[in-house]
């Protein structure tokens, strides 16, 4: 896996790619002024550049989320936390930048929910062993993407191993002839199929 400062210097390699030859999403030239066909760009394409620019931020939030490790934060002391935040104004210094960096980890990042299976095995006194499987929560979600990915992400993924049996039975009960086909219409009496 290739560490943040070098995928930092692939995007701005990119950025400055596509800044320096034609811009796509403008549909224009670029100048010899790469700043000002930025600029105007932005000024263009508003909601474009704030789509892509949230979509960008969430798939790096997403990504941190699932790169971390177990980690559990304690959310009692929030007014600290912001106190310290507000006061690292200087993001050349390395302490700011370990303050802000811990802020966007807590409060944006998070922790994801991890729930690990647990096998229990037990000796009887008749000598017989019994096994027991049970799921076990070993880490509560917290922050922005961690809460996001729990009750969201997670359940739209159980949701849609269930949608294509939810799919068949409605099919199965609104128009049966589609699934039985002649069957359903010689067995039914025609009143029943006129009312429809």
């Amino acid at each position: 896996m290739m560490n943040f400062n070098t995928r930092a210097k692939l995007a701005i390699l990119a950025f400055a790619s596509v800044a320096s030859t034609s811009n796509v999403l403008c549909g224009e030239k670029a100048s010899m002024n790469v700043f000002k066909t930025i600029n105007n760009c932005i000024v263009d394409h508003k909601r474009t550049v704030a789509a892509i620019s949230t979509i960008t931020a969430l798939v790096v939030l997403y990504d941190w989320l699932k790169t971390q490790q177990r980690v559990h934060y304690s959310y009692d002391n929030w007014m600290e936390d912001i106190k310290d935040l507000l006061k690292a104004y200087n993001i050349l210094d390395p302490e700011s930048r370990a303050v802000i960096k811990h802020f966007i980890k807590k409060y944006l990042v998070g922790a994801e929910l991890k729930i690990d299976e647990v096998t229990i095995r037990t000796k009887e006194a008749d000598g017989t062993v019994s096994t027991l499987k049970r799921k076990k929560l070993t880490q509560r979600p917290s922050g922005l993407m961690g809460l996001l990915d729990a009750y969201v992400f997670q359940q739209a993924k159980k949701i849609t191993d269930v949608v294509p049996a939810m799919a068949a039975l409605y099919v199965l009960i609104m128009k049966p002839e589609l699934v039985w086909g002649e069957a359903v219409t010689k067995a039914l009496p025609s009143a029943v199929l006129s009312q429809e």
